[in-house]
């Protein structure tokens, strides 16, 4: 997998390289609020699983005022770059969810996030599996669906069976 991946990067570099020093996770963040602005809303209501947790952390720092819902599902740091260091000064509410036997991201991870910030809401899953949201958990399921239609956030530290 690692000579895949080397092989892989090495093509980008061969046929992209002007684009590459573009091609980041800020730059990604900054293309969502692009599509935002696109489809005429005020404030961005987003579902990150996995990566797109991540990408997630990236949005919240750099837009906080655009933030109107942010769930962050299976907050999975990337050990190859340096954290980022969350805040959301002046964000609404931003969930963070994480399960308690998540093989890729540690429920201790999205406690540490929720930590991190300053609007920050904890939800956890006593179950398997990467991410929480739609893995047959109705507690899980029906707390992020209040959060993403309504603004009802769960109390922080919720743990759903």
């Amino acid at each position: 997998m690692v000579s895949e991946s080397k092989l892989f990067a090495r093509g980008c570099h061969e046929h992209s390289a002007a684009l590459l020093p573009y091609v980041r996770t800020a730059n990604a963040a900054r293309d969502m609020d692009v599509l935002r602005a696109a489809l005429g809303d005020a404030r961005l209501t987003y579902l990150g699983k996995s990566y797109g947790t991540y990408l997630g952390t990236w949005y919240a720092p750099l837009f906080p005022a655009r933030v109107r819902a942010l769930v962050l599902d299976a907050y999975w740091p990337v050990h190859a770059v340096p954290p980022v260091r969350l805040r959301g000064k002046g964000a609404l509410p931003i969930l963070g969810a994480g399960t308690t036997r998540d093989p890729a991201s540690r429920v201790r991870w999205a406690r540490a996030l929720a930590g991190d910030l300053k609007s920050g809401v904890l939800l956890g899953w006593n179950g398997g599996g990467h991410t929480a949201y739609m893995r047959g958990s109705s507690c899980v399921d029906s707390a992020v669906d209040k959060y993403l239609v309504s603004l009802v956030v769960p109390r922080n530290g919720t743990v759903c069976p």
